[in-house]
């Protein structure tokens, strides 16, 4: 019995730890940032203003919102063409949330939301499972549980 309820507290300490991380994990991802926008989206027709093949493939744009101009980074696809098929004064598709424009992302904001849920929610679970089991395992060899 007493080594079942070590086992017990042992899964608990790291389900917590799982489930602390994850979603740490999780809020630092730019799907917050989607979903905020997807709450009240606006599209506007964007301007590209520049390229940047070798910081990430960045696409530097600027569109106007409420007669106020905003300018922005972000990649392509979602909607807007490949990078390699878009060029300096092209116009680009950004969504942006309607009470605030400063908060904008380049593209279709359900694709973006769509390829953020993907790897995102496999990678916070991965390494949170295994923070939480190195963090079990020190508890363990510690004597503290």
């Amino acid at each position: 019995m007493q080594m079942l309820m070590a086992g017990f507290r042992r899964f608990t300490v790291w389900a917590l730890c799982a489930v602390i991380i994850s979603w740490i994990f999780s809020s630092r991802s730019p799907r917050a940032t989607y979903e905020t926008i997807a709450r009240e989206p606006r599209t506007a027709a964007a301007r590209v203003l520049g390229k940047r093949p070798s910081d990430h493939r960045y696409i530097d744009y600027e569109f106007e919102a409420g007669g106020k101009t905003y300018r922005g980074k972000g990649y392509a696809g979602a909607g807007n063409p490949r990078f390699e098929d878009i060029q300096v004064g092209d116009s680009f598709i950004v969504t942006y949330f309607a009470r605030n424009p400063e908060i904008a992302v380049a593209g279709n904001i359900e694709d973006r939301l769509f390829e953020a849920s993907q790897g995102t929610t496999v990678i916070a679970v991965v390494v949170a499972m295994w923070v939480a089991t190195m963090i079990t395992l020190w508890l363990v060899k510690g004597g503290r549980l």
